[in-house]
């Protein structure tokens, strides 16, 4: 989820952050909501970055998702890259 992501300039909206038990994941939930003041990305601990290509790599196995589907349980390393005018979208 990200709040601030727009979907015409050409940009990933890219989120991340770490939290290090399952209450401070579930305590930070109900700010997902809330798309502009108070929104999670506000918190500590929380970045929020505008790219056209992202490449990520850890040291342990992880999962790995998009839009809460997940594509692989053990990646170490992978890339988003942004394809211009790839994917039509419909807005009201």
């Amino acid at each position: 989820m990200a709040p601030h992501a727009d979907p015409f300039d050409g940009k990933l909206t890219f989120v991340h952050g770490y939290r290090k038990t399952r209450s401070q994941i579930f305590k930070l939930l109900p700010k997902t909501m809330k798309p502009d003041k108070g929104s999670f990305v506000e918190m500590e601990g929380i970045e929020e970055m505008n790219a056209t290509w992202v490449k990520i790599r850890v040291d342990k196995p992880t999962p790995a998702h998009t839009d809460g589907e997940i594509f692989s349980t053990e990646l170490k390393e992978f890339d988003y890259k942004i394809l211009p005018k790839k994917l039509e979208i419909i807005l009201p």
